[in-house]
C-alpha cells in the first residue's frame, strides 16, 4: 500500500506541474486522509497550495492568497532547509508575495 501511496503522490506532483490543480487536490486529499504526521502536514500544505492555484487561475485572488498562505504555513512547519520541498516552499512564498503586491497596486 505504501508503494501505491508513493505512486499516487508522484502522480499528484505531476498533475500539479501540469496545472491540473483540481485533479491534484483530489489525489492529495485521498493520501492526506490516511497519512500520519509529519507526512500529513506536508500533504495538507501541498493540497492547500493546489487549491490556491486553482483559485488563482479562476480569478479568485482572495481565495488564492488565503489557501496559499495556509499551505505555506504548513510547509514552513516542516522546517526544510534544502531539497525539493524547500524549493517548493520558496516558490510558493514568492508567488504569494507577488499576488499580495499586485493586489495592493490594483486596489
Amino acid at each position: 500500500e505504501e508503494e501505491d501511496d508513493n505512486h499516487s503522490f508522484d502522480e499528484a506532483v505531476s498533475l500539479f506541474n501540469q496545472r491540473e490543480y483540481y485533479k491534484c487536490h483530489d489525489l492529495l486529499e485521498a493520501l492526506w486522509n490516511k497519512a500520519e504526521d509529519p507526512t500529513r502536514t506536508l500533504i495538507h500544505g501541498i493540497l492547500q497550495c493546489a487549491v490556491g492555484f486553482h483559485h488563482l487561475f479562476n480569478q479568485n485572488h482572495k481565495g488564492a492568497m488565503m489557501e496559499l498562505g495556509e499551505g505555506l504555513c504548513k510547509l514552513r512547519k516542516m522546517d526544510f532547509d534544502s531539497g525539493p520541498f524547500y524549493d517548493f516552499e520558496q516558490d510558493i512564498s514568492a508567488v504569494l508575495n507577488f499576488i499580495y503586491n499586485t493586489q495592493i497596486e490594483l486596489a
